[in-house]
């Protein structure tokens, strides 16, 4: 009978020592086929000895779940391995922005060996496997996304008891990173997962710890209390995370609250760059008066402004920390003492000279009446 001879295709193939995708394409279609027949004479109770057609089937699930792991194994290696060191340098060169772009997943597979796996899921699949499917499709690509992630190196240490020279370069090493994982690695991961399961539950299994160390590496990061001229590092690390945001939802990385947490922790970073920003600006544009007095003066009046706001609003000036507030202060004073420095040799310049009284105050009260 028909369905002796597919059962035999079965048996025969589970005694031989060969793979059966690694055979000539006759004999995977022979196989398949042989399958797809069991299959339906049990799901359609045709089959003259079910006990014997379910046992087949379970026999040849178990080597469909073989198959795919050899798939997966011999197709989702790359067989280069750059040098360690040459591949860290070039993470941490600050020039080498392109490698981003110009980085190849290692585990990319072939159109061929997408089909030969997603013929081993749809039979799996119908035959109540897809778990057992799954597993073994999760276990190998996990061990895939884990190689290329080790390769870059992701430094996830205390990064509160660490030199700042060390932590520029984790900084460097991240940012680079988390653009390679969430647009290359993750984002082929997603692809191919809903090309072989119509879904993206295997991905998130598959992907979720690497994605949820780059955050935590970055969240760790932006909690440093460090110098205000060093802060340009943290806030590059903040626009990368926030332009990798669209990833992270698209492939489900994060939900809000992790989003508003993650944006709230960075959100003094923010504001201690806009007052510097500002206060960068405010010394360019006093550069424009030739007077050191006026100078001074247009200096006083502003960052005063900006100390005032920063005094009337507790939990600003709780967010930006001391170091922050000090400074901007010490500039202040600065300006204010240089002014009346300058104002008050002015006047004792005209106070103390040996014109007549009249003409010297006559003098100071011109030179005031042009002081701003």
């Amino acid at each position: 009978m028909e369905l002796d001879s597919e059962i035999e295709v079965i048996s025969r193939r589970s005694s031989a020592n060969s793979c059966i995708f690694s055979s000539n394409r006759h004999e995977i279609d022979q196989f398949l086929q042989a399958v797809d027949q069991i299959q339906c004479s049990i799901a359609s109770g045709t089959a003259h000895d079910q006990i014997r057609a379910k046992s087949a089937i379970q026999i040849a699930m178990a080597m469909l779940a073989d198959e795919m792991r050899n798939l997966l194994k011999i197709n989702g290696r790359s067989t280069h391995n750059p040098d360690s060191t040459t591949y860290s340098s070039t993470m941490t060169d600050t020039a080498s922005n392109t490698y981003v772009d110009d980085y190849e997943y290692d585990s990319v597979l072939s159109v061929a060996v997408i089909d030969d796996l997603r013929s081993i899921v749809n039979r799996m699949s119908g035959a109540g496997y897809l778990s057992d499917c799954k597993k073994a499709y999760v276990s190998d690509r996990k061990r895939c996304v884990d190689a290329s992630y080790q390769k870059l190196d992701v430094q996830s240490n205390d990064a509160r008891t660490m030199e700042w020279n060390m932590l520029e370069v984790i900084i460097k090493v991240w940012m680079k990173s988390a653009k390679i994982c969430f647009r290359k690695i993750f984002a082929y991961e997603k692809q191919l997962c809903v090309k072989l399961f119509g879904d993206d539950d295997c991905f998130l299994e598959i992907c979720n710890d690497y994605a949820f160390q780059l955050i935590e590496v970055a969240s760790n990061l932006c909690c440093i209390r460090t110098a205000s001229e060093r802060l340009f590092a943290i806030l590059e690390l903040y626009k990368t995370f926030s332009d990798l945001l669209p990833q992270m939802n698209i492939h489900n990385h994060l939900d809000q609250r992790q989003i508003r947490c993650f944006l709230n922790l960075l959100l003094p970073f923010h504001v201690v760059w806009i007052i510097m920003c500002l206060v960068s600006r405010l010394e360019d544009e006093a550069k424009v008066y030739k007077n050191a007095s006026d100078v001074n003066f247009y200096l006083m009046n502003n960052l005063f402004y900006i100390v005032k706001k920063m005094n009337e609003k507790p939990e600003v000036k709780e967010m930006i920390g001391d170091e922050c507030f000090e400074k901007v202060s010490s500039k202040f004073d600065h300006a204010k003492a240089e002014y009346m420095r300058l104002s008050l040799e002015k006047i004792l310049r005209f106070l103390g000279n040996n014109r007549p009284l009249q003409k010297r105050i006559k003098g100071f009260n011109a030179e005031f009446n042009n002081r701003p």
